[in-house]
């Protein structure tokens, strides 16, 4: 069971830490559905995607260890 501060401190770092990856990618799919992009264009965020994937899933493991 989380203490309070630790259970605040995990909650601030969530809010900022993983909600940042998570609106990135979002934003990023939502600019891939725009149907105006090209195909350079697309890979591009595709490759962002993957990096705010992967660096989503780092912090995670982080925030695991805590």
């Amino acid at each position: 069971m989380l203490t309070g501060s630790r259970d605040r401190e995990l909650t601030v770092l969530n809010s900022h830490k993983t909600r940042k990856h998570l609106a990135n990618i979002l934003g990023f799919c939502n600019l891939a559905k725009d149907g105006n992009a090209e195909k350079a264009e697309l890979l591009t965020y595709f490759e962002y995607v993957a990096a705010s994937a992967s660096e989503m899933d780092e912090w995670l493991k982080e925030v695991d260890q805590k």
